[in-house]
């Protein structure tokens, strides 16, 4: 099992104070990897954070088997506090070697039908505390 890293920053600002989580490097393939990310769901659900970002590579290569499982990892996610995703060069790159490029279209619909979930594909998500640019 990857080792997962729980690194703290503080950034503070003379208006707005807020958490934001950041998650990095999934790498979701298969079922075998729930594991994996239900540690960082029992991580997240002892904390408390305003936001929680995930800046791509959630999964691997641009491929996904047992896609419901991940879905539903990320709707229990999303239920903890409110989720921005940025997709990643591994979330669009089919194969290793040749490094083909492949929109995963079926998984991004469903992910942006989750409540409380954004995702961003060249977007910008802006609320009255965070803009996050998706270029």
């Amino acid at each position: 099992m990857t080792k997962i890293s729980k690194i703290s920053y503080e950034i503070e600002t003379p208006d707005v104070n807020k958490r934001i989580v950041l998650i990095t490097d999934l790498h979701y393939y298969c079922a075998k990897d729930i594991k994996r990310l239900n540690k960082v769901l029992e991580e997240l659900r002892d904390d408390t954070f305003d936001y929680i970002c995930i800046s791509g590579d959630f999964i691997d290569v641009g491929m996904i088997k047992d896609m419901e499982i991940f879905l539903n990892w990320l709707r229990q996610l999303a239920s903890l506090n409110k989720v921005i995703m940025s997709i990643g060069g591994h979330d669009i790159v089919r194969g290793k070697k040749d490094k083909q490029y492949y929109y995963n279209e079926e998984l991004y619909s469903q992910i942006k039908k989750i409540d409380n979930l954004y995702l961003l594909d060249n977007d910008v998500y802006v609320d009255d505390n965070l803009s996050l640019i998706h270029i």
